[in-house]
């Protein structure tokens, strides 16, 4: 028997993109999965990713993806 990961048949999927360094996670709405399209930070060094790392992984989103956006 497979462990079902969310508890109802609706799944609440948020999808954000192009935040480029700032911090809005004040403004996401809660939900099942959380999903960041691309271009968090502006020139993708350590410090900015460490930055949308912290806010992120702050989100109460069961699940959390991130997709890399180019340079």
């Amino acid at each position: 028997m497979a462990l079902a990961l969310f508890d109802s048949n609706v799944i609440t999927i948020i999808c954000i993109s192009d935040t480029h360094n700032d911090d809005c996670s004040q403004h996401i709405p809660s939900g099942d999965i959380f999903i960041h399209a691309g271009d968090m930070t502006n020139g993708g060094t350590y410090q900015e990713l460490k930055q949308a790392f912290d806010w992120i992984s702050k989100l109460s989103h069961k699940v959390k993806v991130v997709v890399a956006g180019k340079l």
